[in-house]
């Protein structure tokens, strides 16, 4: 390889590197199952599987959210019957 191809290379590693912010979903204080209050809605929603309710003796299941599995349809956020998530998109950051 020539120097001038490994130069040219990392000229392009750099201008077309991309790095993407992972998803992330906020629950408000209005949320039924942060109030002791029984709701998987947003769980049942959820074909890929991104929100999950981890069982717990003598509670209420809370929500755990995994950003790899987001495809940010936004199904969650539609059936909440407390209008209690708030989803911030993936973004595409440049550097």
């Amino acid at each position: 390889m020539s120097e001038h191809s490994a130069v040219d290379h990392s000229r392009r590693a750099f201008l077309f590197r991309r790095e993407v912010a992972q998803p992330t979903v906020a629950l408000t204080g209005e949320c039924f199952a942060l109030n002791g209050i029984y709701c998987e809605s947003c769980r049942d929603s959820c074909d890929a599987g991104a929100l999950r309710f981890h069982l717990q003796r003598g509670a209420v299941p809370k929500p755990t959210f995994d950003p790899d599995l987001c495809t940010q349809c936004n199904e969650c956020v539609a059936v909440c019957p407390q209008n209690a998530i708030r989803v911030r998109p993936k973004e595409r950051a440049y550097g």
